[in-house]
């Protein structure tokens, strides 16, 4: 097993850190490896926005606790089962891990980003832009790759948290962030536990030969 091979291997999603600060100096060793990641036309439209202050983890907390409220009742009025409910419940549990972690991303792209496809529409060649969406989301994807790897590699954990955006309506203004599309939360720092290794599909299960 190669060095590569025994980063992605060992890679668990923390949710659960030591009360203890990520020097700054590690954290930006972590985002310059983000910068280096590969993008459409080199376009680079992926933005890690830091949330430090307590001014917006509070809103985060509060916008949070409100979009939990709305589905319970959402839930109430539709009739939905008991079991939606826990698991509705249990999604927050997940999501308030965010609030724990010693370092906290937002992580998105730029707003103005354009890309082949919204020239081709833009010119009438296509009837719609359907790749620039999904170029987006796989470039954020790789940037978190690479910050997550070097995480790795330095001995320290992290997690991509998706389910907050669920809860929270319009994170972008709870966050005051004007040209930024949020795609999901990064928290990083110091493990303090040590989850077991999730099953994992077959080679046979995910490749096809056509």
């Amino acid at each position: 097993m190669d060095a590569i091979e025994k980063l992605m291997f060992q890679r668990r999603s923390i949710r659960k850190y030591k009360n203890e600060p990520l020097p700054e100096d590690l954290i930006q060793d972590m985002l310059r490896c983000a910068t280096h990641a590969p993008s459409p036309s080199n376009r680079q439209p992926v933005r890690f926005v830091r949330v430090k202050s307590p001014h917006y983890r509070s809103k985060l907390q509060d916008a949070l606790t409100m979009g939990h409220a709305r589905l319970l009742e959402r839930r109430k009025a539709a009739g939905a089962s008991a079991r939606l409910k826990n698991r509705i419940n249990a999604y927050l549990r997940y999501s308030e891990v965010m609030f724990q972690s010693p370092v906290l991303f937002a992580v998105g792209t730029c707003t103005q980003t354009i890309g082949f496809a919204t020239h081709l529409a833009k010119a009438g060649l296509i009837q719609k832009d359907q790749r620039t969406g999904k170029d987006l989301d796989m470039t954020v994807g790789l940037a978190l790759k690479a910050v997550m790897l070097k995480a790795q590699a330095l001995g320290a954990g992290s997690c991509i948290l998706t389910a907050p955006l669920v809860f929270i309506r319009d994170v972008e203004n709870v966050l005051d962030l004007e040209d930024i599309s949020i795609n999901c939360f990064l928290t990083l720092g110091w493990a303090d536990h040590d989850p077991p290794r999730p099953p994992r599909l077959s080679l046979e299960q995910i490749v096809r030969v056509i």
